[in-house]
């Protein structure tokens, strides 16, 4: 167990729970641990959806299809805790919720984060945007 935090006390933070942008843009979805331990030996994932988009484990990167070579973690900042996601060239099907769930060997922590793109029929933002508790 790393220094500094008890088993139960592991928790992810984001600056923001809904990020809206255009399509074409690039986004970071903002995610860091709590505290801000080294997450170089904890297992990263986001997910789009139930799909697996990133996968971080023992310095090893596997990108989902689809997002080979738009999807990054930046690897110098797991060190202070931070597991944003980076996605280059954001296309229309890119938009939805998004969870980043970080493994270590005694705990799990996960949070969403909603993006939508505000050029949108007003009837797709509205079910976006109403889509429920999380």
């Amino acid at each position: 167990m790393a220094a500094g935090y008890k088993r139960d006390d592991l928790n992810l933070v984001t600056t923001e729970d809904l990020i809206t942008l255009s399509v074409g843009d690039d986004v970071t979805l903002s995610c860091h641990l709590s505290p801000k331990v080294n997450a170089v030996y904890m297992e990263i994932r986001w997910f789009k959806g139930t799909d697996c988009i990133y996968l971080y484990e023992n310095g090893r990167v596997i990108e989902g299809s689809g997002y080979e070579g738009r999807v990054s973690v930046n690897t110098l900042e797991l060190k202070k805790g931070d597991v944003s996601l980076r996605l280059k060239e954001a296309k229309e099907r890119d938009i939805g919720v998004y969870t980043c769930e970080v493994i270590s060997e005694e705990n799990k922590a996960a949070r969403k984060v909603r993006w939508f793109c505000p050029k949108l029929e007003e009837t797709e933002k509205g079910s976006l945007m109403a889509s429920g508790s999380w």
